[in-house]
C-alpha cells in the first residue's frame, strides 16, 4: 500500500459526500487536527475536572516536487481563476493561465493515505502556496491548508497520478527583469498568501466544524539571492523603482514539435522591500533581495502563472 495525497474540488463548502479522486506523489506533510478541547479552570478543585469540546479544524502543510501538470489544481485553488485553451498552432498542447480572482476561493476535500488509514478532511482551502528554486536542486512547492471535519477511511490504491516526470529543476530556469535576461540569480522563491481566518469560520449553526472559510487580503511576495556583480538592481531598491519579473522553467521535454512542457511566472509590478550586499570574508558577495508584487492595472493582475501541458482543463 502506497502513501498518497488525493484531492477533489467541492461544489459546496465542506461537502461531506465528496470523495477525492486525483492522486499525487508528495514529499512530506504536517496536517494536524485541532480538536478544540477547553479545560475550564473551575474553583471547586485544584485539578482540572472537565474537558469541553468546542470548534474543530485542521491545518498544516504539504510539500511536493514541482512539475507542469498536477500543480495546476493548487494554483487554481490558491489564485482563484484559470483560463485554459489549445495553444495557437498546436494540436495537443494546452495553455493554462492562473490569475488572482476577486471571488471567494474554491474549497476541496483532502485525503492523506498510508498503509494504515486514510485521513479525509473536508472544507480545505489553500492559505498559502510557495514555489522554491534552490541553487542546483529540484524545484519544490508547498501549500499551507486549513480545513474542517476529519474522518478515517480505508486507504485507496491509486492507479494513476496527477504529477510525475518531467519534474522542474533549478537549471531549467531563466529569469528576466524588465524584459532583460538576468543571469546572477542563485535561488528564487514566490509565496502567494490568502490570509485565511479559520478561527472566524465558525457559526451558531449546530456544528463544531467551519461553516465558510473566507480568504482575506492577498499578498504576493518574492525573494531571490543574487551574485553582486552590478549595482543596477540594488539601486532600484534604494530608489523604490518598480520592476517587472518573469521566470520561466522549461523542461526541454516536447509535447509536440516546437512545444515543450514548461511553466512561467509573470510579475508585472514588483517593488523591492529589502536586501543588501552581504560581505563575509573572501566569499562571493551576495544580495538577498525581497519584494512584493502588487496589481498592475494594465495587466489586470499581480501575478500570472502559466502552464503548458497536455491536460485540457482544470474544471474539476
Amino acid at each position: 500500500m502506497v502513501r498518497y495525497i488525493a484531492v477533489k474540488e467541492e461544489t459546496t463548502y465542506h461537502d461531506e459526500t465528496n470523495v477525492p479522486d486525483k492522486y499525487f506523489h508528495f514529499l512530506s506533510e504536517s496536517v494536524e487536527a485541532d480538536t478544540g478541547l477547553v479545560f475550564p479552570e473551575i474553583a471547586t478543585y485544584k485539578d482540572y475536572a472537565f474537558a469541553v469540546e468546542t470548534k474543530f479544524g485542521n491545518s498544516g502543510s504539504i510539500d511536493f516536487i514541482a512539475e507542469t501538470v498536477g500543480i495546476g489544481y493548487f494554483l487554481k485553488w490558491a489564485l482563484g481563476t484559470v483560463n485554459s485553451e489549445l495553444e495557437s498552432g498546436a494540436t495537443s498542447v494546452y495553455k493554462h493561465e492562473f490569475t488572482p480572482s476577486e471571488s471567494e476561493l474554491s474549497s476541496f476535500t483532502l485525503e492523506i493515505g498510508s498503509s494504515i488509514t486514510a485521513r479525509r478532511i473536508f472544507g480545505c482551502k489553500v492559505g498559502s502556496l510557495t514555489i522554491e528554486a534552490p541553487l542546483g536542486d529540484i524545484v519544490t512547492y508547498s501549500i499551507d491548508i486549513s480545513g474542517g471535519k476529519e474522518v478515517l477511511q480505508s486507504p485507496a490504491t491509486p492507479t494513476t497520478w496527477e504529477n510525475g516526470k518531467p519534474f522542474l529543476v533549478f537549471h531549467h530556469g531563466t529569469l528576466k527583469i524588465d524584459d532583460a535576461n538576468y543571469g546572477d540569480v542563485k535561488s528564487f522563491s514566490l509565496t502567494i498568501s490568502n490570509d485565511l481566518a479559520l478561527d472566524d469560520s465558525y457559526r451558531l449553526a449546530g456544528s463544531r466544524y467551519p461553516q465558510l472559510l473566507y480568504s482575506g487580503r492577498r499578498t504576493v511576495e518574492i525573494s531571490f539571492d543574487s551574485a553582486f556583480t552590478s549595482t543596477t538592481e540594488y539601486q532600484k531598491l534604494l530608489d523604490s523603482t518598480n520592476v517587472a519579473i518573469e521566470l520561466t522553467f522549461d523542461t526541454g521535454v516536447e509535447i509536440e514539435t516546437g512545444f515543450n512542457k514548461k511553466m512561467t511566472i509573470e510579475l508585472p509590478l514588483v517593488y523591492y522591500t529589502g536586501g543588501a550586499p552581504s560581505i563575509s570574508g573572501a566569499d562571493e558577495i551576495v544580495v538577498s533581495f525581497s519584494g512584493r508584487a502588487i496589481r498592475d492595472e494594465t495587466a489586470g493582475y499581480s501575478v500570472k502563472i502559466t502552464l503548458w501541458n497536455e491536460k485540457t482543463d482544470y474544471s474539476s
